[in-house]
């Protein structure tokens, strides 16, 4: 009797640290739902967007434009970025032209898709982005990284309405999808997925405000624990980000707190993944003139595939950014700003006359 006594005492025990455990599982969470929401409410006037929100379709994308005068030039971010990665180009392009940038579903200000994502229907949004913000014109079109493919099919679909491609830095790598790359990227949909949950309960939000607030102990050895890769990743990343001017990182900071950009990058990686091979087969039209810029820390194979990229028009130049990472708007703006006023200029001039095919080497 004492025995069993005993035992119905330690299964009480159990139950009760259980109870305890189911409780917590409950509980933190709930708190980090209220902390984000109540966080995200407060922010919301600090952060409101600065241009004009477009239906596309069943959800807004946002847009912002500077400037007057045309050909209008559309400035096209990478696969998880928004348009505050023009934040030092635009107003430059603002001094001759009208500029635009926008944010893709899902990203910075934009409203989630309410559709699954697919490269067509993210080149669909692109034209009616540039139906609104500017009817019935012509229009130099500016992509980094990912979106240098977005506006190359934009071209493909609409050539009388595009002037002039520059295509910054483009990931010709990844349209040859090998077993390594679709695992990377898998692992990335998968980290991305993770940083939703986080968000959602308020985990990305602490760790960020940590970050800034001069505590980054913590947020780093989270990092880490995703594995050394993710946190090469994160922290490359984070220090190309603070090349922006120091006014943006409290909105970009407030922007990736939402789950939605987590989100969205994942169905931006899932498209890359499935249709890598045929967005490699889309092809603008050679009568329109491309300028191919490569970032100087590039393999000598990726600048040729580059160089090749860029003779496929008959009005093709490569440009060498021998000061720049991959992010050649950050590194060196005003090289970015020159080859769109070289464009804008052109166009302006005579739609016959052609562009030099040579090499340039930032100096």
């Amino acid at each position: 009797m004492a025995f069993t006594h005993e035992v119905a005492e330690g299964c009480g025990r159990i139950d009760d640290e259980h109870v305890s455990v189911v409780g917590l599982l409950i509980v933190l969470p709930s708190i980090g739902f209220l902390y984000q929401w109540v966080a995200t409410a407060r922010r919301r006037s600090r952060c409101a967007a600065p241009g004009a929100l477009i239906d596309v379709g069943g959800h807004r994308l946002h847009a912002i434009c500077r400037g007057t005068g045309g050909p209008v030039v559309l400035l096209e971010s990478g696969i998880a970025s928004s348009s505050l990665s023009w934040t030092v180009v635009q107003p430059e392009i603002a001094k001759f032209t009208r500029v635009c940038a926008y944010d893709r579903a899902g990203l910075a200000w934009s409203d989630a898709a309410c559709n699954a994502r697919s490269f067509d229907h993210i080149v669909d949004e692109l034209s009616r982005v540039l139906a609104h913000v500017a009817p019935d014109d012509q229009y130099v079109l500016v992509g980094h990284s990912f979106g240098s493919y977005v506006i190359r099919a934009y071209a493909m679909r609409h050539p009388n309405n595009v002037r002039g491609l520059v295509l910054v830095d483009p990931p010709t790598e990844w349209l040859t999808m090998t077993p390594q790359r679709a695992r990377m990227l898998r692992s990335g949909r998968f980290l991305s997925r993770i940083g939703t949950l986080l968000a959602h309960t308020g985990v990305v939000r602490a760790c960020l405000t940590l970050l800034t607030g001069g505590a980054p102990g913590a947020p780093r050895r989270f990092v880490k624990a995703l594995g050394p890769t993710a946190a090469h990743t994160l922290e490359r990343l984070v220090g190309e980000i603070r090349k922006l001017p120091r006014d943006v990182h409290p909105v970009l900071q407030e922007l990736w707190c939402q789950p939605k950009c987590f989100e969205a990058m994942a169905e931006h990686l899932r498209v890359l993944e499935r249709e890598a091979a045929s967005i490699g087969a889309m092809s603008s039209p050679s009568e329109i003139p491309i300028i191919v810029v490569s970032g100087g820390q590039q393999p000598p194979e990726q600048l040729n595939a580059h160089r090749m990229l860029a003779e496929r028009s008959t009005h093709g130049r490569h440009v060498i950014a021998a000061r720049s990472t991959h992010w050649v708007q950050f590194d060196e703006p005003e090289l970015i700003v020159g080859l769109v006023r070289e464009l804008v200029e052109h166009a302006r001039r005579s739609p016959s006359s052609s562009l030099d095919r040579q090499v340039y080497e930032s100096q």
